[in-house]
């Protein structure tokens, strides 16, 4: 649309469905970057089906666990400016055989997988799960030797920090809201790095703004990754929940479409040291 203006009638140029959700977001990346990923979530009633057969149609293979509450829809309204409007609906909260049936098929994945395997798990939990439900699956993936990354925040992640996932990456207010503390220039993001992996972590990112970024593997220093110039018809979106596996080694950069940035980043040609 032209301007979102609030308390005003608008009628749009043109509107469209798509599958979405921050571990689908991940699958698209892997997918476009020639690997095979596996999305395993909740989905239910007609948004659910849309949402499965629109993975399908990129090629992505999918465990759906079925649910009575239907797959929620969030509204992204852009206008002409391109300034973006986030209107998310809350998820329906799966009932106990259902968040059963989820463990199940993740329990099989992890110990089809085992050390070949890297679990995705990305995004908010819907309502009525516990804030422990990612640590406990973390720890059942790592007890297969599967390698666990996890990409969410509050309470979910730390509890889940105590499961020693591999990777971990809040943003930057993410980050303040775990440790409590400002994170207002490189150096103090490098001490909350530092603190994140005295709390279970083995490697920490935190992304920050104009999509630059410090990393830290335990034991080593910190380093700063900084901005990458894209694209701007290349660009992917990432937005909401459930989890991923795939293999080892497929994890590629979150910029969908460019190569050669991924191949610069694995080559680690794009890193630099933070004193901190």
């Amino acid at each position: 649309m032209k301007e979102l203006q609030p308390g005003q009638m608008h009628r749009i140029k043109n509107s469209c469905a798509r599958a979405g959700g921050k571990a689908a977001h991940v699958a698209m990346v892997l997918q476009t970057l020639g690997r095979t990923p596996l999305w395993i979530g909740f989905v239910g009633g007609d948004t659910g089906k849309d949402l499965v057969s629109g993975l399908e149609r990129l090629g992505i293979r999918v465990h759906a666990c079925p649910t009575r509450q239907r797959t929620r829809v969030n509204l992204e309204i852009i206008e002409d400016d391109r300034r973006v409007t986030e209107i998310l609906e809350p998820g329906g909260a799966p009932s106990q055989p259902e968040v059963t049936e989820f463990h199940k098929k993740c329990e099989s994945a992890f110990a089809q997988g085992r050390e070949q395997l890297t679990v995705i798990f990305s995004g908010s939990l819907p309502q009525g799960l516990e804030d422990g439900f990612y640590a406990s699956l973390i720890a059942r993936a790592n007890s297969f030797g599967c390698r666990t990354f996890l990409d969410t925040s509050g309470e979910p992640l730390r509890l889940a920090l105590a499961a020693a996932p591999h990777f971990v990456k809040p943003n930057r207010q993410e980050a303040e809201s775990l440790l409590g503390c400002s994170i207002s220039d490189l150096s103090a993001g490098a001490r909350a790095l530092q603190q994140m992996i005295s709390l279970g972590a083995r490697t920490a990112a935190i992304s920050l703004e104009r999509r630059t970024a410090l990393v830290c593997r335990e034991g080593e220093p910190v380093h700063h990754a900084p901005a990458i110039a894209l694209n701007r018809a290349r660009r992917s979106a990432v937005v909401t929940p459930p989890w991923l596996p795939c293999s080892r080694r497929h994890l590629g950069p979150w910029c969908r479409g460019n190569i050669e940035t991924g191949n610069r980043l694995r080559r680690g040609k794009l890193s630099g040291r933070v004193a901190g």
